[in-house]
């Protein structure tokens, strides 16, 4: 899963930009990979940093997406099938939680 993050930090580095309900093929080999907006009322604790920084500097806090990852079957969380069993392991943090 780092890899995967290092890999999507690199891309956006180099202009790779994503949007809400995107997905990309281009982090997981195999499997394609979802962008979701984040829902800042269930996590704004979590983005403190963030939102401090932004302030400090005067300038809006930018977008924040969560990287979406499929089960083995490669069907997303908001899928019918997704595969319940894994759904501890990746926090619903996207607007509309389950549908997109």
């Amino acid at each position: 899963m780092q890899a995967i993050l290092n890999d999507a930090t690199r891309m956006m580095r180099a202009g790779s930009r994503w949007t809400d309900h995107a997905r990309t093929n281009e982090l997981a080999i195999g499997y394609e990979t979802a962008f979701g907006l984040v829902d800042l009322t269930l996590v704004d604790a979590e983005l403190n940093i963030l939102h401090a920084y932004c302030d400090r500097k005067g300038i809006e806090a930018p977008p924040v997406y969560q990287l979406v990852w499929p089960d083995p079957a490669h069907r997303f969380p908001w899928e019918q099938g997704f595969d319940e069993t894994l759904r501890n392991y990746q926090s619903v943090l996207y607007a509309g939680g389950t549908t997109h």
